[in-house]
């Protein structure tokens, strides 16, 4: 009932390109949380800016509008990208599960995955227009929009 070495070897080379992509997507998920990070911090200096002044004028309202704009998309691509993560170790647990029970469909192994890629391009489009709201909110900064 239960596989030899053998299989198993093979089973787990099956499942490394699968892990591979959670190392990838790991990274952007690292690298947006930075990005959030860097965000709240604006919006945090820029909120004390507005207090101290007693009012915001256009602009600060304008960058600020900007700035929470760019984190709810980077809080979409997170979720983008965490989905993605998880999709993929379900695609290896049922993997295993499917070699360990010797069932024959491998349909519900390729929609997981397909489903993880798709949720990783979704997470990578939030990254992109982040990138160009970032070079908008510069824009408001610096007095040229």
């Amino acid at each position: 009932m239960f596989p030899q070495v053998d299989e198993l070897i093979r089973i787990l080379q099956l499942a490394i390109g699968p892990l591979v992509l959670v190392s990838g997507v790991g990274l952007l998920i690292l690298s947006l949380t930075n990005r959030m990070s860097h965000l709240i911090d604006r919006i945090r200096g820029l909120h004390a800016d507005i207090l101290k002044t007693e009012g915001a004028d256009k602009a600060h309202h304008l960058q600020l509008e900007v700035l929470f704009q760019r984190t709810r998309i980077i809080r979409n691509g997170l979720l983008m990208f965490v989905l993605s993560i998880l999709l993929d170790a379900v695609t290896v647990i049922m993997l295993f599960f499917i070699k360990l029970m010797a069932l024959g469909s491998v349909i519900l192994i390729a929609i997981l995955f397909s489903l993880s890629l798709l949720c990783m391009i979704a997470g990578l489009v939030y990254f992109l227009i982040d990138v160009f709201y970032n070079l908008r909110a510069l824009k408001i900064e610096v007095g040229k929009e």
